[in-house]
């Protein structure tokens, strides 16, 4: 308890308002966490003092959206409870819940023993040249199937229930058994959701009916980084938590110890114009305030194309690892993967070491990396040609709150794209960017910008 107690201790203001939030006196809570403000350890922390007050390990339930993500929790609060009490808290997937919930039902409400949980039905192989683009808007869900619809209430079952089919089978329980729906409520005291952001409306509609009126739900996200809506993800939950429990309290964290204060003033331009009660400004902490240093750095080829932009970033990725910085603590982020893919040959064909990361935006967050170019940068690229440009905009903003302390904007007027050489234009989040094109940097590189 001391080493807990500690720990809180040393949490600034809004950490702490999280961590020590009471339910009873303040009703359902809602944590806005910004990038890089210590989101996971916040939650951790609450969950550990609830145990520590006298909440039962057993009656906690944390939902998350990935098994490593669910393993994390498991790891972190051991260290706080020890492997026994830490053992007995539930922190599992949505997908795990309801399997669980399933499965341990009542008697009759449940699943009957001997049935099998079957994975995603497998992709039918295709051939490579009609692989569809898993960027397109329009070909989104081609990498996973179609979600059954949830079957009928006492509709005859097989023996083999598919992980899609959990959720609404769970949901339909609740609605269906209210003897399932008071044993549930029992075992769950206290509801917490991490990465909330990322939730559909059924998920969050399991969540209301299992919470029922009690003021013990804790919802831990940041809509600014919702970038899954092509896996059905809503951030119109996290935005609607407030008006479905109009008696609970937000709190935001925006104090950021991970990047420069010159990348923070880039991230908060992005959603400069947000509504302000759901509006966060990333804020360095007081020992990194008036730090100075390079501000984030837009890089303009007008006269190259895409093997000039590579070969950039190759010298620049060279000018970093002699400045001190491993290569494997920098990263080239792109929007989507046939980007990916190239940027990979031209590092190799530039002799760029392979650790070097190359990797999507989406396969980047909850990363962080000394230095970052994001590349790219022009439009139909990114933004990515008809899709949602808001969850377009929260993409660049998770892009950009990735880097700790460099952070290179790159753009070119043509490249080879899907077999023909192209025009592009700048892309519109460059208006965020301020600071002047690099011509000097460039210059210094042997390089030019036309």
């Amino acid at each position: 308890m001391e080493l807990l107690e500690e720990a809180i201790a040393g949490l600034n203001p809004e950490q702490k308002e999280a961590v020590v939030h009471d339910h009873a006196a303040g009703g359902q809570l809602l944590v806005l966490a910004g990038a890089g403000s210590g989101k996971t350890r916040v939650l951790t922390l609450r969950i550990a003092r609830l145990v520590e007050t006298g909440v039962a390990p057993e009656r906690i339930v944390c939902v998350t959206f990935t098994v490593a993500a669910a393993a994390e929790m498991r790891e972190r609060l051991a260290l706080w409870l020890g492997k026994e009490r830490a053992g007995r808290i539930r922190a599992c997937t949505f997908h795990s819940l309801a399997w669980t919930f399933l499965r341990e039902s009542p008697p009759g409400s449940s699943l009957p023993p001997g049935w099998k949980l079957l994975g995603f039905p497998a992709r039918p192989r295709i051939a490579e040249a009609e692989e569809p683009d898993p960027d397109s808007p329009a070909s989104a869900s081609a990498g996973r199937p179609a979600a059954k619809p949830p079957r009928a209430p006492g509709a005859p079952r097989g023996e083999e229930v598919a992980l899609d089919e959990l959720m609404p089978l769970a949901s339909e329980l609740l609605a269906t058994s209210p003897e399932a729906l008071a044993a549930w409520r029992r075992s769950c005291e206290h509801l917490l959701i991490d990465e909330f952001q990322d939730i559909d409306p059924g998920q969050y509609a399991f969540c209301r009916t299992l919470a029922g009126d009690s003021p013990n739900l804790c919802a831990v996200g940041d809509d600014d980084q919702a970038i899954y809506g092509f896996r059905g993800a809503d951030p119109g939950c996290i935005l609607g938590f407030l008006r479905d429990f109009p008696g609970g309290r937000l709190v935001k964290l925006e104090t950021n110890y991970r990047s420069h204060p010159h990348v923070l003033e880039l991230a908060n331009r992005i959603f400069a114009d947000k509504e302000e009660r759901f509006r966060k400004t990333l804020r360095p902490p007081a020992s990194r305030e008036g730090e100075r240093g390079d501000p984030p750095r837009a890089i303009r080829l007008d006269s190259g194309n895409g093997w000039d932009q590579m070969r950039l970033v190759a010298a620049l990725v060279r000018m970093r690892a002699a400045q001190g910085v491993p290569v494997g603590k920098m990263a080239v982020l792109c929007r989507v993967n046939r980007l990916c893919a190239t940027m990979r040959r031209g590092m190799d064909r530039f002799g760029v070491p392979p650790e070097l990361v190359v990797q999507t935006v989406h396969a980047s967050k909850g990363l962080e990396y000394d230095t970052v170019f994001l590349v790219g940068l022009e439009e139909g690229l990114f933004p990515l040609e008809d899709a949602d440009l808001q969850e377009e905009r929260r993409l660049f903003y998770v892009a950009v709150t990735r880097a700790r302390e460099r952070l290179y904007l790159l753009r070119t007027k043509e490249r080879v794209w899907k077999g023909k050489r192209k025009p592009f234009e700048p892309s519109r989040f460059l208006r965020w960017h301020v600071e002047p094109f690099g011509t000097r940097l460039l210059r210094g590189l042997g390089l030019s910008d036309g």
